[in-house]
């Protein structure tokens, strides 16, 4: 960046001084999008911007004495905001709710980045007359910030909206926190997320709204009223291209009219890369093996969670040698631990190596992707997860853990319960008893238990009769002895929460 002679260079903005950025984050975000930059257009800061694009030079745009047409036709209100009708209504009518429904309690804000959602949730709110306090959730990633945050918002008398940005840049204990919190709060709770499957948590208690980048259509008329108000004389099929090589993003089709009406010749291009989903990114990380390093990267970067996951699904298909297959396992698992560490951790600097891993096992073998690469073990961890929490209901109802009960009484209990089943005749009564004495169901143990020991073979005939029995004996006592005990034990967990 040019920097006038003589100019000394400081870490802090205060009046008088001027702040020169480049156009983009190191990230790749727009530069408008830093927190320097807010800053400097909050307290009225003189801006420049160095366009390093421009051939041959380095001239500078200043903002003091021309301002970005990304500034200047921001929406101002509700009604300028381009083709998100149906999302502000949404938002809107969320707002307008006096009761929401337990899964609804929040809001959750999900779509590309730089498509303008904290924009529309800010203009919505503030149109139906709430103070709009922001809070950057990956600036806050322990548990017990988050908890001080949200609790600040509660003592606050007047009526606002609590706004989470980049909700899923918290780490695994941190969405868990905010989403109890959320159930909690009498202030409205907005969570705003690039990835979804990111805030998985955050979803179960809230309305999730998903914001898509407008239609070719609807910003080609958009920014022909901006170049007509702006004097340019520019073709309707010439903005439809410009909007079709930008991939719909509105902010590289401002900056390209800006730089055509200035005299410069920037396209508002944007890398195909960036407009791959992770099947066509995958597909092509194993077919071509000999992209350079860095063009691997890029697409290893369109969906870095994703990507890995569908290479360690098909690396053995498209393996031809066990060397091959060994040498690629090798490299996934290497990769594996160290996006365990990086979730729970938050240790960002280990992403390129995670990277390194996957590219280095789709060049290990020496075949291409199959059709269907959509990672298995996303239902297996699916599934994981619901027979873990049945383990723990059930430990909860033993008074012990649910992987304590799995280690040491599953086995047994399975034993003594099903086994009175493969009798002739089955002794049906008796093992409903059993259950009953115990405080556990009919579920607990055709489901539960025998998902996690070595089943019997109980035969059909018998399992039918025996849930004819079950459901016979009344089985609503037992339903509501189980969450009274449910009850109990939440009401001592948060004694104990409140005591710590």
């Amino acid at each position: 960046m040019v920097v006038p002679p003589g100019a000394r260079i400081h870490s802090v903005l205060r009046e008088g001084y001027t702040l020169y950025v480049g156009t983009a984050c190191h990230d790749g975000r727009p530069i408008t999008e830093s927190l320097r930059y807010r800053e400097a257009v909050q307290r009225g800061i003189p801006i420049v911007i160095c366009v390093d694009e421009l051939a041959d030079s380095m001239d500078c745009l200043s903002v003091a004495s021309k301002e970005l047409w990304t500034d200047r036709y921001a929406p101002k209100t509700v009604k300028e905001i381009i083709g998100h009708g149906t999302v502000v209504a949404q938002v809107a009518q969320w707002l307008s709710l006096a009761v929401r429904p337990a899964s609804e309690k929040g809001l959750l804000l999900t779509g590309p980045p730089g498509i303008g959602k904290t924009t529309l949730v800010r203009l919505v709110s503030t149109h139906l007359g709430y103070h709009v306090a922001e809070s950057n959730a990956s600036d806050a990633r322990t548990v017990s910030v988050l908890r001080g945050q949200i609790a600040l918002g509660m003592r606050r008398l007047r009526k606002e909206v609590i706004v989470m940005e980049e909700a899923d840049g918290c780490d695994r204990g941190g969405a868990a926190e905010l989403a109890q919190l959320i159930t909690k709060s009498p202030t409205p709770i907005i969570c705003v997320a690039n990835d979804a499957r990111a805030v998985a948590s955050l979803a179960k208690v809230c309305l999730h709204v998903k914001l898509e980048r407008p239609s070719k259509s609807v910003i080609a008329a958009a920014m022909e009223s901006i170049a007509k108000k702006e004097g340019m004389s520019v073709t309707r099929a010439e903005l439809d291209a410009m909007v079709e090589a930008s991939g719909n993003d509105i902010r590289s089709v401002l900056n390209a009219l800006q730089m055509r009406g200035s005299g410069g010749a920037v396209a508002a291009e944007k890398d195909s890369t960036q407009r791959m989903d992770p099947f066509s990114a995958t597909g092509r990380l194993l077919a071509q093996k000999r992209l350079p390093w860095t063009e691997a990267e890029d697409l290893v970067y369109v969906d870095h969670h994703m990507v890995p996951l569908m290479v360690q699904e098909c690396y053995l298909t498209a393996s031809r040698s066990l060397e091959e297959a060994v040498a690629a396992s090798e490299m996934i698992s290497d990769g594996n631990i160290m996006q365990r560490r990086l979730l729970t951790s938050q240790e960002w600097a280990l992403l390129p190596s995670i990277v390194a891993t996957t590219i280095g096992a789709s060049r290990t073998v020496s075949g291409s992707a199959p059709f269907n690469i959509f990672p298995k073990s996303l239902g297996k961890g699916s599934s994981r997860r619901a027979q873990e929490a049945r383990l723990h209901t059930i430990g909860r109802a033993r008074k012990i853990s649910g992987a304590s009960f799995r280690l040491e009484e599953a086995d047994s209990m399975y034993s003594i319960l099903a086994r009175s089943l493969m009798v002739e005749p089955p002794l049906l009564a008796d093992t409903v008893a059993r259950l009953d004495a115990i405080g556990l169901t009919r579920d607990d143990l055709m489901e539960s238990i025998e998902g996690v020991v070595t089943p019997l073979g109980i035969s059909t005939k018998t399992r039918s009769a025996f849930t004819r029995l079950y459901n016979k004996k009344n089985p609503a006592d037992r339903i509501l002895k189980r969450k009274a005990i449910d009850a109990m034990e939440d009401s001592d967990a948060e004694s104990e929460e409140e005591e710590m």
